[in-house]
């Protein structure tokens, strides 16, 4: 199961993994991610045709297994809840955790220090040509 979880999405578009997944999985789980978090019956209601709740269930617990959608029990009758599971930072710290493991030798210090280097120079560059397009007062 993927970390990452929280009761919004928080994404500007949903993952990679999501837009990947079959069409009818690719729908239940993008209505979750737009929501930020929903009941099957929430769900149900806004695919807009005739599919069963226990349909619904069951997609929700495809996408579960598959670490798309977490759920938890909410509410008196502890009705469950399902929620984006891949968040941004989660995608954010895996991208990161790859780029270190590809080219640093897993060392997440290294690219740091690649990251902070690479900030200074832009940074320069960035005063050099601002004192360069200001006229010279005489």
């Amino acid at each position: 199961m993927l970390e990452g979880v929280n009761s919004g999405s928080g994404l500007d578009s949903p993952p990679q993994i999501v837009l990947s997944l079959a069409p009818a999985e690719r729908e239940v789980a993008l209505l979750v991610y737009q929501l930020g978090g929903c009941t099957a019956k929430e769900v149900q209601d806004r695919l807009g045709k005739r599919v069963s709740n226990a349909t619904v269930r069951t997609m929700l617990r495809r996408l579960m297994n598959k670490g798309i959608v977490s759920r938890r029990a909410t509410g008196r009758y502890k009705t469950f809840l399902y929620v984006p599971a891949v968040t941004t930072e989660y995608v954010r710290q895996s991208a990161i955790l790859h780029l270190a493991q590809q080219h640093f030798a897993g060392s997440l210090p290294r690219l740091a220090a690649t990251l902070d280097d690479l900030l200074h120079v832009r940074a320069g560059a960035v005063t050099r040509r601002v004192v360069a397009s200001q006229p010279t007062l005489r």
